[in-house]
């Protein structure tokens, strides 16, 4: 924006991803995503100096637990009894992964007293509470926003191949479908012989060594 157009040979989009549900009323305004996360844990430092105990986090996924996990093991380390929600609108934790990981998960969080709310949908975040439908609020010194990745929505109006959910399309070869003057690679591209891969950045590390090759 404002500067003039660069011509490429080869480009490659590494733009990452950014959060899902950042639209839902007050998320941006009192909660922390967990994306971009080089600031993050400044950030949650912070609201803990700031005497922050009751802790809800929105996300049942695999960075969702870790985090209510962690959030609870930093709090007891500074030597303040946790009060932890994790909060996922899915029938239970770690949908993605086996029933019996789920299950040992769930008893882990029990044992160290992070209270796990299923099936329940966040409508909106204020500086105290999150809201949820059909639900009364929880009550929240700090709400952690862990509800996964979504594409860039500039990426949906560049014209390049995108699958359903605004990532663009790539083959094996990092090369944007139809463009192979155009390489994507990380959370923002998604492989078209594996759509189901997890938007984690381990997949994107190991891309890179492909991508640097292909480059060159």
């Amino acid at each position: 924006s404002g500067r003039p157009p660069l011509a490429y040979d080869f480009a490659s989009l590494n733009v990452g991803s950014t959060v899902a549900g950042l639209d839902v009323p007050g998320v941006r305004q009192h909660a922390l995503a967990t994306r971009p996360i080089a600031d993050l844990v400044e950030r949650i430092e912070a609201k803990l100096d700031a005497g922050a105990r009751r802790l809800v986090v929105v996300g049942g996924g695999a960075a969702g637990v870790e985090m209510a996990f962690c959030l609870d093991a930093r709090l007891r380390s500074m030597g303040r009894a946790p009060a932890i929600t994790l909060l996922t609108d899915r029938e239970r934790l770690l949908p993605e992964r086996p029933p019996a990981l789920s299950e040992r998960v769930s008893a882990a969080a029990a044992r160290r007293g992070i209270a796990v709310v299923c099936g329940a949908i966040a409508t909106a975040v204020e500086a105290d509470r999150v809201l949820l439908a059909g639900s009364e609020p929880l009550p929240s010194d700090l709400t952690v926003w862990v509800t996964g990745a979504a594409a860039w929505p500039w990426l949906a109006r560049t014209g390049l191949p995108t699958d359903a959910r605004g990532f663009v399309r790539v083959t094996d070869t990092l090369q944007v479908v139809e463009f192979p003057a155009l390489f994507a690679a990380g959370d923002c591209a998604v492989l078209e012989s594996w759509p189901e891969i997890p938007k984690a950045g381990v997949y994107a590390v190991r891309e890179g060594a492909t991508l640097v090759e292909n480059l060159r």
